[in-house]
């Protein structure tokens, strides 16, 4: 049996589809807005549109974390101040012993010791070691920096030194940050030599004293002495 519908019903159903149809095109052209006024600028070649296409995700992101994290402009800035903090102390010596990179900063009080903090299991206090170089032994020369032996300070019980302090008075007592970056050759058994790498771009200099810290230095191996010269000019 051949169901036959009104002219009027077919014809509704089309308008409904029709408007349906140009509804749903209409959501999918507002969802692509935001990249539509760089797409005139995009017909071009494959990588400045992989460019503007980066760019537009970026500056996405920027707004969603604009949008979550809304910060008051005030005239004054907070800076973050504080250290990095190991675990452990038995972490620190780890690192020490076999030669990573470690986390310090200068006495404001010497600027020959250095001190490496770590956890302590309380949150107001941190306990930190110090360390010192020896510039006069093991003294190594590479690509601009100067590298040393560098020891762990001890106590009156041949102990490591270890001391625990609130935060705020350790904040107190450091100046400026570095990095022990240690000195590493294949085949060679680790000789605790390490150099600094300071906040501010200067390096150890083992023969600066009395700071023992400098702005990095020429290899005579590398450069003639009359470049040297110039560079010591320049300085």
């Amino acid at each position: 049996m051949t169901v036959v519908f009104p002219f009027s019903y077919v014809a509704a159903v089309i308008i409904i589809s029709h408007e349906w149809c140009i509804d749903r095109e209409g959501r999918n052209e507002r969802q692509i807005d935001r990249v539509k006024d760089i797409l005139i600028s995009m017909r071009k070649d494959q990588t400045y549109r992989e460019t503007k296409m980066r760019l537009a995700q970026k500056l996405t992101g920027l707004e969603w974390v604009r949008d979550a994290f809304p910060v008051k402009n005030t005239a004054h800035r907070d800076w973050f101040k504080g250290v990095h903090k190991y675990e452990s102390r038995q972490s620190v010596l780890d690192r020490f012993t076999v030669g990573k990179p470690i986390s310090c900063c200068a006495s404001k009080a010497n600027q020959n010791r250095f001190f490496i903090a770590f956890c302590c299991g309380d949150w107001d206090q941190l306990s930190y070691l110090t360390v010192t170089p020896q510039t006069h032994k093991m003294f190594t020369q590479e690509t601009g920096v100067h590298y040393c032996e560098f020891m762990v300070e001890k106590g009156l019980d041949r102990e490591i030194a270890v001391r625990t302090i609130p935060k705020s008075e350790f904040y107190d007592m450091v100046d400026c940050y570095a990095l022990m970056l240690p000195y590493k050759l294949n085949n060679m058994t680790f000789q605790r030599q390490f150099t600094l790498i300071y906040w501010d771009h200067d390096v150890l200099r083992c023969d600066n004293v009395p700071s023992y810290k400098g702005l990095p230095c020429a290899n005579e191996c590398v450069f003639s002495q009359g470049h040297i010269e110039d560079l010591e000019l320049c300085r």
